[in-house]
């Protein structure tokens, strides 16, 4: 019998790993670009922004040493930061 991982399940494995690397991988995005793009952000835009920074804060708040993040948190963090990817473009993230 050979004990060896299917070759799909790998690359499927591997896909996966991916794709969430890609949603929580923060922009490279310079500081200027990043300013002048937040001119132009709409109210949706700023209101996720600020969703997602009350989420950290509710965080912060239950743990002064180290927070411990729920599968929730991590759940709402990863969605809301998805919805607004400026977010990580900007140096005090």
């Amino acid at each position: 019998m050979n004990s060896s991982p299917c070759p799909f399940w790998v690359s499927f494995s591997n896909w996966i790993q991916h794709q969430i690397n890609g949603w929580v991988k923060p922009t490279t995005i310079p500081l200027a670009l990043g300013a002048l793009a937040d001119l132009s952000r709409s109210k949706a835009d700023l209101l996720v922004e600020n969703a997602l920074l009350r989420q950290q804060l509710i965080i912060l708040h239950r743990q002064v040493k180290r927070p411990k993040l729920t599968n929730g948190d991590r759940i709402r963090l990863v969605l809301l930061a998805r919805c607004c990817p400026s977010y990580f473009a900007h140096p005090s993230a």
